[in-house]
């Protein structure tokens, strides 16, 4: 499990890079009758206690409380593209997620971050995408620390994140130069008390984000049902 939880934590890092890379593309205007980020809408309190025991259809490390079994069940619900398969998940408490990071510590108390898991999914058969659930105790925070890391793109590098969440950004991102120049797709978004942040290493110059973006489109109508 220990090549697994690099693969998550690497992914986790980049994602806090990708955000100094910037233009800017955002969904200001929110699909009809989804609800406004803000306020506390769709932020009830997850659930206490340890995770059920049962089956467990995901690789990598159990779900070590009812919150994060729970973010689990919405993820595994969630309709992916034909060639996207969820295969591995870890608990993103905010402790992991901080590390040895002060600074972190104090953002997650600051803005009201309660949980997350991290996943990796494979496009055809290539493991390829991570993402974050994190969950805030009021919609303001998650909006608060989106508005901090999403990614700033240029114009011609922005994905195209019309209808996602109630707010979202989407790029496609060079990292690197010459032979060693590689790219990924990277898609933050909201959803009430839910920020979402994602990375294809997809390593396609001319990549319109079609995984990154149905994956995050089919979370999104999961959290945007999710009782």
């Amino acid at each position: 499990m220990k090549r697994g939880l690099t693969l998550f934590l690497s992914g986790l890092t980049l994602l806090l890079l990708l955000a100094a890379c910037g233009g800017e593309k955002k969904n200001d205007k929110p699909p009809a009758g989804a609800p406004q980020a803000g306020g506390n809408a769709g932020c009830a309190p997850p659930p206490s206690g340890s995770a059920a025991p049962g089956g467990r259809p995901l690789g990598g490390d159990p779900p070590g409380s009812a919150a994060t079994a729970r973010l689990d069940q919405i993820m595994s619900s969630a309709k992916l593209p034909a060639d996207v398969a969820l295969i591995q998940r870890l608990d993103l408490t905010n402790e992991e997620a901080a590390g040895a990071s002060a600074e972190l510590k104090q953002r997650f108390t600051d803005t009201g971050r309660v949980t997350g898991t991290q996943y990796v999914f494979s496009v055809g058969g290539l493991q390829r995408i991570t993402l974050g659930i994190n969950q805030y105790s009021k919609a303001d925070g998650a909006k608060d620390e989106y508005e901090r890391g999403r990614p700033k793109p240029r114009p011609e590098d922005a994905l195209d994140t019309t209808g996602l969440g109630t707010a979202a950004t989407g790029a496609r991102i060079a990292l690197g130069s010459g032979d060693a120049r590689s790219f990924v797709n990277n898609v933050v978004f909201v959803r009430d008390c839910y920020l979402i942040t994602m990375a294809d290493f997809v390593n396609d110059a001319n990549s319109k984000g079609e995984a990154i973006l149905g994956t995050a489109r089919g979370l999104d109508e999961q959290l945007r049902t999710a009782p």
